[in-house]
């Protein structure tokens, strides 16, 4: 994602004689939706090929967002696979950490 902005940010630089800077902030506030407004691009020539790059980036962002989130699932997933085969000690007793969770959740 990256390396799309910056590769954004050197067409712009180019298309509307931004400095890299510029061009880097307009990319990335605008591929990832942010969208302040601050700086617009003025050259129609370029329109076309503008809007197919924001595109683009829409889709690779709404990507990495999606795998992000998907890992994260997972990992919480696993996470409490493992807790609910665990087993502490209160007490002196062993209590499975399922049957605990089971009594908290009856709250």
């Amino acid at each position: 994602m990256i390396g799309y902005t910056a590769s954004g940010a050197c067409l712009m630089q180019l298309w509307e004689n931004w400095t890299f800077m510029e061009s880097f902030y307009f990319c990335f506030v605008t591929v990832t939706t942010i969208g302040f407004g601050d700086i617009v691009p003025q050259n129609a020539d370029f329109l076309p090929a503008t809007l197919m790059y924001i595109l683009i980036g829409l889709i690779i962002t709404t990507m990495c967002i999606d795998l992000v989130g998907s890992e994260y699932i997972r990992d919480i997933h696993f996470y409490g696979r493992s807790l609910g085969r665990g087993f502490m000690t209160i007490g002196g007793k062993v209590i499975h950490l399922g049957e605990v969770s089971s009594f908290y959740s009856s709250f």
